[in-house]
């Protein structure tokens, strides 16, 4: 279910790209987005749940660290919005689609890690 979360929100910010000539494409990808995002942070908590104890510290690192975009990704647009060699207002478009692709290669080390560390166990 991750791995669909993460491909549908990065197919809903690559569809951004040609919004410049069809508005309506904001629409799409918006309802996509929203799809894709509904369920990744609950999905990750049960991930996490099955190679580690949820505790209260466990607990508090996971909400951290998904809070954590939702302080940098402002910051980061705001400053590329204005500067025109950045792209301008499109600049968000191409930080949506640079998070969604660090999020997939975050999940794949993570992937990989749990499966090395955690596989033998089982």
């Amino acid at each position: 279910m991750l791995i669909a979360n993460l491909l549908l929100t990065t197919v809903a910010y690559v569809i951004l790209f040609p919004v410049k000539n069809l508005p309506e494409l904001l629409w799409a990808s918006a309802a996509l987005a929203g799809l894709g995002m509904a369920t990744t942070f609950a999905t990750t908590i049960l991930w996490v749940s099955e190679s580690v104890a949820i505790s209260g510290r466990v607990a508090s690192v996971v909400v951290a660290s998904g809070s954590f975009g939702s302080i940098v990704m402002p910051q980061i647009v705001g400053r590329l919005f204005d500067v025109p060699a950045a792209g301008g207002p499109m600049s968000m478009v191409y930080v949506l689609v640079t998070s969604a692709l660090a999020h997939i290669t975050v999940f794949t080390c993570m992937l990989i890690f749990v499966s090395r560390c955690f596989g033998e166990r089982q």
